[in-house]
C-alpha cells in the first residue's frame, strides 16, 4: 500500500555506494515506512538498480549490466541493536572473472537497457529508468522496522578483468553512477516481468520459467480416488446391481504461477468386473479446442512396479483429453484360473479376491490457456464405459456419446424413463452390492435420493445392508501408492 521512492545517494562511478535508505528523492522515509514495505514484499527489501552503463562493444543501448562483488544492510535500531544483512539475491548470475583472480565464479548481476520512466504508477513517477532488481530477505527474527534509527544499504560492484572480452567486458562499471530505489511489490513484480536487458552475455536466468509447474491440484483430493460403478446392459435395467464394471481414478493437474495447466497425470485402477460382457474404459476431459501436448500412458499388473508389454505408449493430445487406459476388461481382469465363476471380485468368499491392473497417464501441454479453474469445473470429467457386445457407451448422467462407433449418437440423459442412472460416482471406500442384488436393495435410502431428484438422503451410500455388500477396502484394490 507504500509507493515505490528513488534515493538520493547513488553507486559511485568506482563501483561502490553507501545509499542511507532514509534518504529518499524528494520522499520522506522512516523505519515505519520499511516495514510496510516488508510486509508487502512477504519478508523482503527489494531494491531497484538503474544500470547506466558506456554503449560500446557487446554493451549497447538495448543490454547493459555489472555485477555485484557484495551488498550489505547495515540496520540500527533505537535501542542500540544492530543487524548486519549480508545475503542478497538478484534474478540474473554469470561466471566471470574478478581482476586479480585465477578462476571465474559466479556473481549475481544486474542487466538493463537505456530507457527512461520506467514506473508511473502507484502515484510514483521517476526520472530513472529502474533496470533490475535487488533483494535482501529480513528474517521474522528481526525486530519491526519501525523502530529503526538507520538503515544503510552498501553496495560493491565487481571490478572484472576486461582482457578475457566477454562476458568480462560486458559486466565492468565505466559510465558514472547507477541509481537506487526502493520498491513496493506492484512495481518489483513488474520490473522482474519486464526484465529488459536480457539475454546478455553468459548470463543465468534464474527468473521462474512461466511454463514451470509450481503447484498441484487433486480430483478429488490428493489421498483419494473417485469410484465409478456402471450398469452395462444400458439402455435395459438388467439386474442393476451396479458392479458389472467399477474403476478407480484419479486427475492431478500441475499448474504456473498464473495457474495455467501444463501437466495432467491420471492414475487408476480396475477394481471389479460382475459381468460377461467386455469392456472399454475411458475418461475424457474438455479442453480448449487450440490444445495441444504429448505423454505417455503405462498399464501395471497387479503388484508391479515395471510397466506391462508394450508400454508406456505415446499419448498425443489435440484439443479434449479422451484416453483409454483399459481396453477389452474381460481380458484383462479375468475369473481366476481353475474357477467356474466368470466375474470377479463380486461374491462374498468366492472365487478369491484377485487386484486389478494399474494405469498411469502424463501429458505435458504446450500452450498457455489452458486454465485451472475452467478445468476444474468440469470435475469428475466424463469417465465412460464402452460395452464391446452391445457396441453402447455407458456414461454418468447428462454427458454425451464420445465414440464415433457407439448406438444412440445423441443420447445425453444415460438415465431411463424413472430417472434411474447406469453409472454412479462414488467415494473410493465404498462397498458395492454382491452380484445379482439390486443397489436399491443393498442401499435403501438410493430410492429416495434418486426420487427426490437428489436433494435427500445424499448420504446413501454410507448406508449398506450387511451382507449384500463386498466389504473390499481401499487398502486391497489400491495396492501402489
Amino acid at each position: 500500500s507504500v509507493d515505490s521512492y528513488r534515493l538520493s545517494d547513488v553507486i559511485k562511478s568506482n563501483g561502490s555506494g553507501l545509499i542511507d535508505l532514509f534518504d529518499g528523492n524528494d520522499f520522506v522515509v522512516d523505519g515505519a515506512y520499511l516495514e510496510n514495505l516488508r510486509a508487502g514484499h512477504d519478508g523482503e527489501l527489494v531494491f531497484a538498480l538503474d544500470v547506466n552503463e558506456n554503449a560500446s562493444g557487446s554493451e549497447k543501448a538495448e543490454s547493459q549490466g555489472v555485477a555485484y562483488k557484495s551488498a550489505t544492510l547495515t540496520l540500527t535500531f533505537i535501542d542500540g541493536n544492530v543487524v548486519v544483512l549480508d545475503q542478497f539475491s538478484a534474478l540474473t548470475q554469470a561466471m566471470l572473472l574478478e581482476e586479480g583472480a585465477s578462476g571465474r565464479q559466479l556473481f549475481y548481476t544486474a542487466i538493463g537497457d537505456a530507457g527512461a520512466n520506467r514506473f508511473n504508477n502507484e502515484g510514483y513517477v521517476g526520472n530513472t529508468a529502474f533496470d533490475a532488481t535487488l533483494r535482501f530477505a529480513v528474517p521474522e527474527q528481526v525486530a519491526d522496522l519501525g523502530q529503526l534509527s538507520s538503515a544503510l544499504l552498501d553496495v560493491e560492484l565487481l571490478v572484472t578483468d576486461t582482457r578475457q572480452g566477454d562476458p568480462e567486458a560486458f559486466y565492468d562499471f565505466t559510465n558514472g553512477f547507477e541509481s537506487v530505489g526502493v520498491l513496493n511489490c506492484a512495481d518489483a513484480a513488474a520490473l522482474d516481468d519486464l526484465a529488459p536487458g536480457g539475454p546478455a552475455p553468459g548470463m543465468i536466468d534464474l527468473r521462474p520459467d512461466p511454463a514451470t509447474v509450481v503447484s498441484w491440484r487433486y480430483f478429488p483430493a490428493a489421498e483419494a480416488h473417485y469410484l465409478v460403478a456402471y450398469e452395462d446392459l444400458y439402455p435395459n435395467t438388467g439386474d442393476y446391481d451396479f458392479n458389472d464394471m467399477i474403476v478407480s481414478y484419479q486427475v492431478s493437474v500441475g499448474t504456473t504461477e498464473a495457474l495455467n495447466v501444463k501437466v495432467i497425470r491420471v492414475e487408476g485402477y480396475m477394481v471389479a468386473r460382475g459381468s460377461t460382457f467386455s469392456h472399454d474404459w475411458s475418461l475424457a476431459i474438455d479442453l480448449p479446442a487450440a490444445t495441444t501436448g504429448a505423454g505417455t500412458l503405462s498399464l501395471f499388473a497387479p503388484g508391479s512396479a515395471a510397466p506391462m508389454t508394450g508400454y508406456p505408449a505415446q499419448v498425443s493430445l489435440a484439443g479434449d483429453l479422451d484416453i483409454q487406459p483399459f481396453s477389452d476388461s474381460r481380458a484383462l481382469l479375468a475369473n481366476p484360473l481353475g474357477s467356474a465363476v466368470e466375474q470377479v471380485n463380486t461374491y462374498l468368499n468366492h472365487p478369491p479376491l484377485q487386484q486389478g491392473q494399474r494405469f498411469y497417464v502424463e501429458l505435458e501441454i504446450d500452450n498457455n490457456d489452458v486454465d485451472l479453474n475452467t478445468l476444474a469445473a468440469g470435475a469428475p470429467f466424463d469417465p465412460y464405459l464402452f460395452v464391446r457386445d452391445t457396441s453402447q457407451e455407458v456414461h454418468l448422467p447428462n454427458r454425451s456419446i464420445r465414440r464415433w462407433d457407439a448406438i444412440n449418437q445423441k443420447e445425453t440423459a444415460f438415465v431411463d424413463s424413472n430417472g434411474y442412472p447406469f453409472a454412479l460416482l462414488l467415494p473410493s471406500d465404498w462397498a458395492w452390492p454382491i452380484e445379482y442384488v439390486d443397489i436399491g436393495t443393498a442401499y435403501p435410502r438410493l430410492l429416495s435420493f434418486i426420487n427426490s431428484s437428489t436433494t435427500q438422503d445424499t448420504d446413501w451410500y454410507l448406508f449398506p445392508v450387511e451382507g449384500l455388500v463386498q466389504p473390499v477396502t481401499t487398502a486391497f484394490w489400491q495396492w501402489a501408492h
